[in-house]
């Protein structure tokens, strides 16, 4: 299951949003990023679809209705055009819409009509979706410590709503994903065949060159996921530093709810050399770069979408280093709060020659749009220098003080005398 399109109408921060998310090839899998300033909306955008793909009953476990309407509006609605699904009297899934109304009942913001359209007629489309398609959402805090007693409950009710908590609660967490390992080493060690195939593709895939600094996942018990490190270190995955645990915890939960979803044999593959997980879903990631070291947010994009080469991702970023991984047609600027910039799908020909710029280059591009990367105040010094170089080749009169300054500058900003 594939997302085609997605359009939201009154949702929050956002009066009109339309992006279309078929490539340019037809095909829908790989690296889509959604850049923008703080208040864009990029979290709303994401809590949108998973409302989207939940339907109107699972995702108010989430998010309230009222939050999602934009204020003052009387509506709102996400429609999400689907692609990939085949229920037993339409071929395909066209449509999937949520509208919501605002009566303002007794002070109370009410769902008044819900529906999804597919093939021209109403379906009850979710539980289609929730048993034959694969879908997951992870917030920027991807932490392992102990969830709220709400948010434990949360996580785990049935369904496919858990896989979302993250993305609407910050007092969610994956702890449940080293819990998973560890069931599969108790069940593997009680002589589960399975369990032990399942837990040994699982580790392979985590050492296939995800961690970095050379650390590798060795065991797995009774204390949890135990990492080495460079000179032998062995150190458990709650002692690693918010990146580690962060990207550990996102893949190893992933790797859970999808071998829920399409079972454990085959989950993990070989594909000549590389291990990949050949399923297809749709997986949304807020702020994938937090915590991470630039490296690694130069390297999780190619990563994620090789490892899970039918996997539509959509995920957020302030990072250029992560919109290189973008594939054709996969980079979108969100609108600015002060309506200084329009949301756009940035034409594949510049997205082209982003991808190949340095991070200053991708700041300074349409899809982030800053002025410079320089600070406020190495940009006003190097105005004055452009103002004293230009005092001195031109001859003009000159104090001790401003000659001073000029070779000052120029050592600074260019080593050598002006």
């Amino acid at each position: 299951m594939y997302i085609h399109a997605l359009s939201l109408t009154n949702v929050r921060g956002f009066t009109a949003l339309e992006f279309p998310l078929q490539r340019p090839d037809g095909s829908y899998a790989g690296w889509n990023v959604f850049a923008g300033v703080n208040g864009s909306g990029k979290t709303t955008l994401l809590r949108a679809v998973a409302w989207g793909l939940l339907g109107d009953i699972r995702g108010s476990h989430l998010q309230s209705y009222r939050d999602l309407l934009r204020k003052r509006a009387d509506s709102a609605e996400i429609v999400l055009e689907l692609e990939g699904i085949s229920p037993s009297s339409v071929e395909e899934i066209e449509r999937v819409a949520i509208s919501i109304q605002s009566l303002n009942r007794d002070g109370d913001d009410k769902v008044i009509s819900t529906s999804a359209r597919v093939g021209g007629q109403s379906h009850r489309v979710w539980r289609l979706l929730a048993r034959s398609a694969f879908c997951a959402g992870y917030g920027p805090f991807r932490r392992l410590s102990a969830s709220t007693p709400e948010a434990a409950t949360l996580m785990a009710a049935p369904g496919p709503a858990p896989r979302f908590a993250t993305l609407f609660r910050e007092d969610a967490t994956l702890a449940d994903s080293t819990e998973w390992l560890k069931s599969l080493k108790f069940k593997a060690l009680e002589g589960d065949k399975n369990a032990e195939a399942l837990l040994g593709q699982v580790t392979d895939l985590l050492n296939d060159d995800f961690l970095q600094q050379g650390f590798r996942v060795v065991k797995v018990s009774s204390e949890g996921v135990q990492l080495s490190g460079p000179g032998g270190v062995e150190l458990s995955l709650h002692d690693m530093s918010d990146g580690y645990r962060s990207a550990l915890a996102l893949l190893i939960d992933l790797l859970r709810h999808m071998s829920n979803t399409y079972g454990a044999l085959g989950l993990v593959t070989r594909r000549g050399e590389r291990l990949v997980v050949p399923h297809p879903g749709v997986v949304l990631i807020d702020e994938v770069d937090a915590h991470l070291h630039p490296s690694w947010q130069r390297r999780i994009g190619f990563w994620l979408k090789e490892r899970f080469p039918a996997v539509q991702f959509l995920v957020t970023s302030h990072s250029p280093l992560v919109v290189q991984a973008t594939d054709p047609g996969g980079l979108y600027r969100l609108p600015d709060p002060d309506g200084g910039f329009d949301a756009l799908r940035v034409p594949e020909a510049e997205r082209a020659r982003i991808v190949r710029q340095t991070a200053s280059e991708i700041l300074t591009s349409d899809a982030f749009g800053l002025e410079h990367t320089r600070s406020d105040e190495a940009v006003s010094e190097q105005a004055e220098y452009a103002s004293l170089r230009a005092r001195d080749r031109q001859r003009a009169p000159m104090s001790e003080a401003q000659r001073a300054r000029l070779e000052e500058l120029a050592a600074l900003y260019f080593g050598a005398d002006p």
